[in-house]
């Protein structure tokens, strides 16, 4: 999987991409920068080690500092924010 901002110290700068997160056997296309619920629900991400995490009713429209390699289970609405 692509890191398109590998090389950039400062990853807390506005994103000015996003793209609705949903549930794939497949990576994602490029690390995001962050994840954003903008409908109240819970996701399962991985890392690149297939490390699984279960966030269960994060904050709404609160961006998360994670960077998910895939998304195996979604309900509600998550974007990556690039």
């Amino acid at each position: 999987m692509a890191d398109q901002f590998a090389n950039i110290v400062d990853k807390t700068n506005p994103s000015d991409r996003w793209v609705l997160l949903t549930a794939s056997a497949s990576p994602l296309a490029f690390l995001p920068r962050y994840i954003i619920c903008t409908v109240a629900g819970d996701i399962t991400i991985e890392d690149g080690a297939a490390t699984a995490m279960v966030l269960t009713a994060p904050p709404v429209n609160t961006p998360l500092p994670l960077r998910p390699y895939k998304v195996t289970a979604v309900t509600g609405t998550f974007y990556a924010l690039y």
